[in-house]
């Protein structure tokens, strides 16, 4: 009797439960070998948007994308002398600017919405003027509960898939990083 077919996968790997707060990989090149070597790679397209330098405030000798959505992250790396070689400490950055748009959009959008929904409702449906003449707050009162309350679920709901996809994405490019150095991916 054929055994039964496992049952069907998705391409993306979840998350380990217990996430890494970085990836390590150890090498026998030395830091400008390292990056001659990066570079190399990203020209190939194995190494996504690769940027030597410092990424802002968050320091670090390279970086590369580490693939999310709606929330971008970047996989910063720094170099650490090793006995033999280097070590490259790896971690995770969100990058502020989609928050931010998020952010302003959110606020710039709900709030002419009262207006909005105001006007349409007084113009075709004349029992609702009525009442928005005794209680001018009406709208107000049931539209921005209505828009505003779910806000923090919805937030909270981007980070998280954001976190998890940057931690799958974040270990392809670790991988990616340690193969372009001939080196070995270990967790912090």
């Amino acid at each position: 009797m054929p055994e039964p077919s496992p049952e069907p996968t998705s391409n993306a790997t979840p998350p380990p439960a217990e996430a890494p707060s970085g990836w390590a990989v150890r090498t026998a090149l030395g830091r400008a070998e390292a990056i001659a070597a990066f570079k190399t790679r990203a020209r190939r397209g194995k190494l996504a948007e690769f940027r030597e330098g410092t990424l802002g405030s968050h320091g670090g000798d390279f970086s590369v994308e580490a693939a999310a959505t709606p929330f971008d992250y970047r996989l910063v790396g720094e170099f650490r002398d090793a006995s033999k070689g280097s070590l490259i400490d790896l971690r995770l950055v969100r990058l502020r600017r989609m928050p931010v748009l998020f952010a302003a959009v959110l606020a710039v959008t709900i709030w002419p919405g009262v207006w909005l929904t105001d006007s349409m409702l007084v113009t075709y449906f004349g029992w609702y003027s009525r009442w928005t003449q005794s209680m001018p707050w009406l709208t107000y009162a049931w539209y921005l509960p209505l828009t505003a309350a779910p806000l923090p679920w919805m937030w909270r709901g981007f980070v998280r898939k954001s976190r998890a996809e940057a931690l799958v994405s974040g270990a392809e490019m670790a991988q990616a990083i340690a193969q372009a150095v001939d080196g070995s991916v270990g967790t912090n």
